[in-house]
């Protein structure tokens, strides 16, 4: 392997290393390139391209590869235990940041409810109904 020209991050768009490096934690995870780019929904090709990619920019070997077999090196798990650490704590926030976030105008906010039906059971509730554009 040669040695990285420029810094990856100089080098390539932040989605794109995202992009590489999620795929990089399935082909771990999945134990090959076949089974990484289908749950992935891609070609096994892209997969090892994208792979072959950060390899190259990081200039180590982060897979032995043979036919039947693909293993880490000392270098391929310390830069998955990085990747994985960094992917959940994305996924973490963008769940968060999406539970924060209003209410789309046209969806609901809660499940459709049968206000006559809720009347009838509860007697002392008094139900007052509107509908709202989402704007506050």
């Amino acid at each position: 392997m040669r040695k990285p020209k420029t810094s990856p991050s100089m080098q390539e768009p932040l989605m794109d290393r995202l992009a590489s490096d999620r795929m990089f934690a399935a082909v771990v995870e999945s134990g090959s390139f076949a089974s990484a780019a289908q749950r992935l929904g891609t070609s096994s090709g892209y997969a090892s391209k994208l792979v072959a990619k950060i390899e190259s920019e990081l200039g180590v070997r982060l897979l032995h590869r043979t036919t039947r077999a693909l293993q880490l090196t000392e270098a391929g798990q310390t830069y998955y235990n990085r990747v994985r650490g960094s992917l959940t704590r994305s996924t973490s926030s963008m769940r968060r940041c999406a539970a924060q976030a209003p209410p789309r105008a046209g969806r609901c906010a809660s499940p459709p409810l049968d206000l006559r039906d809720f009347k009838a059971r509860a007697d002392s509730c008094r139900v007052c109904q509107g509908l709202s554009g989402g704007e506050p």
